[in-house]
């Protein structure tokens, strides 16, 4: 299945496994979950949920700091 991730780098199609979670989808991109938030449409979605066929996320750089 394909799957459209917007981020920092731009957009651009990831194609994964069918099952895959949004975890999978954060590793085979080399974000660290604890550094990132990801959105589907205007809802933040946890690292558990499952991806389906031609979705569009957003990923979201967490910003810390004083």
């Amino acid at each position: 299945m394909r799957v459209r991730v917007r981020g920092e780098g731009g957009e651009r199609e990831v194609e994964m496994e069918e099952g895959a979670t949004v975890q999978d989808l954060l590793n085979r991109l080399g974000y660290d979950r604890e550094s990132v938030l990801v959105r589907r449409g205007r809802r933040l979605v946890v690292e558990e949920e499952r991806l389906s066929d031609g979705e569009e996320l957003e990923v979201l750089r967490v910003v810390t700091g004083g």
